[in-house]
């Protein structure tokens, strides 16, 4: 028995995403959904962590114990600020791999472990060095303004969460990076 309403895509009166680009609603080169394109960037993020280690020791974290005139002792965490050329050291191994293999490939391996591929939004191809440039730029200014305004790092987290979090509800399921670079994430599989 027939309800009334429309029925033309997974959810009533809404057609897949990826659809007004003429791609497919599921399978190889359909749109990479958001779950499996922030489980790639866990494992990529994975291969980093001597890169966050590195970056921690560079900033000599220390505790510091105060002493009141009334003879409460308190301690605090304290980190000296990272020198611009180590900071610059951590994040190049970084940008090579992100910029290099988005360029090269259109994935990350993160990416390609989770069946993803990054391709030009006009004609499908990898993206070339220049979107893929672009794309990391707008993650990278963040961290950027963060080595000269440590203060404003709460802000810059945000900004960051922003750039992922806008492929949500984004109808081609685009980051803000993605949308700078004029590229889009499909599945391969």
């Amino acid at each position: 028995m027939s309800s009334g309403w429309p029925s033309d895509g997974p959810i009533a009166g809404r057609r897949p995403k990826g659809s007004e680009l003429g791609l497919p609603p599921d399978g190889p080169g359909s749109l990479a959904g958001i779950g499996r394109r922030f489980v790639g960037l866990f494992i990529d993020g994975l291969l980093f962590i001597p890169l966050l280690a590195l970056s921690t020791a560079l900033r000599h974290p220390h505790l510091v114990t105060q002493v009141s005139a009334s003879g409460v002792h308190t301690q605090r965490l304290v980190e000296s600020p990272m020198p611009l050329a180590g900071a610059l050291a951590v994040m190049a191994p970084s940008a090579i791999y992100v910029i290099g293999m988005i360029a090269w490939r259109g994935q990350t391996l993160g990416e390609q472990a989770m069946g993803l591929r990054v391709v030009r939004l006009i004609d499908g191809q990898h993206p070339g060095l220049t979107p893929s440039l672009a794309r990391w730029a707008v993650l990278a200014v963040a961290g950027l303004a963060g080595l000269f305004a440590s203060y404003l790092v709460g802000w810059l987290t945000l900004w960051t969460l922003a750039v992922y979090l806008w492929a949500t509800w984004d109808p081609n399921r685009q980051g803000l990076h993605d949308r700078f670079a004029r590229v889009i994430v499909i599945n391969t599989r």
